[in-house]
């Protein structure tokens, strides 16, 4: 049984979405193009693969937030876990073309369900974040921007495990440092890899992402 519920606890531990709810601080489109985005995104780690949708609105300077949905498939485990993700910030403007933006975030995974000869092992995590990032656009053509950033979040997690009625949980505290490299395309379109680093957390694995947003709706503020 300790060994279940220790493979329970991994499978059950979660990472902060990346860009949820990003703009030009975060290697994404400026609000300033469309003060809305849809997106979609691949987070690829060590022992899990999630792929998510998210929904964004914002204000090229000024406040933003973001909700995000998402399935995590785990190696080995039959079952997926399910995710949810809220963000909110604020852009500030420090030089022209270039933000910083103080953040916050939390998201929950509800599973996956793990069947053993003692009956189902449920998990659940959730964990919440507090830090910033800066970003900046450097024009590459006429249509397309290169929008490299740069953040770190504290983050605090935990993550409990359920059997045979008895819940045991394990909380970690620890710092993600976040590198992304966006390519804007017409000011709208978004293609971003990015990278997740652990610093602090044993054992801990990069989470490497993909994101592809999309940026709609009419702004009277110039990106």
């Amino acid at each position: 049984m300790p060994r279940l519920v220790e493979v329970a606890l991994i499978g059950g531990c979660l990472t902060l979405p990346l860009v949820a709810g990003a703009q030009t601080c975060q290697g994404v489109a400026s609000f300033g193009s469309g003060p809305a985005r849809v997106g979609a995104a691949l987070d690829v780690s060590d022992n899990v693969k999630t792929y998510g949708a998210q929904l964004a609105v914002g204000a090229a300077t000024g406040p933003f937030a973001s909700a995000s949905l998402s399935r995590a498939e785990y190696d080995n485990v039959t079952n997926a876990g399910v995710g949810i993700g809220v963000t909110g910030g604020f852009a500030i403007a420090v030089t022209q073309g270039v933000q910083f933006c103080p953040l916050a975030s939390f998201g929950y995974e509800s599973g996956p369900d793990v069947g053993s000869s003692v009956g189902t092992v449920s998990s659940s995590a959730h964990a919440v974040g507090f830090g910033g990032s800066f970003g900046g656009t450097v024009p590459a053509t006429p249509s397309v921007d290169f929008v490299p950033s740069i953040g770190a979040q504290y983050v605090i997690q935990q993550a409990s495990v359920t059997a045979l009625g008895t819940s045991v949980s394990s909380s970690t505290n620890f710092t993600a440092i976040q590198i992304g490299a966006g390519f804007v395309f017409n000011r709208t379109v978004t293609l971003r890899p990015a990278v997740s680093i652990p610093v602090g957390l044993t054992d801990g694995k990069s989470t490497f992402e993909l994101v592809f947003a999309f940026n709609f709706g009419s702004s009277s503020t110039k990106p």
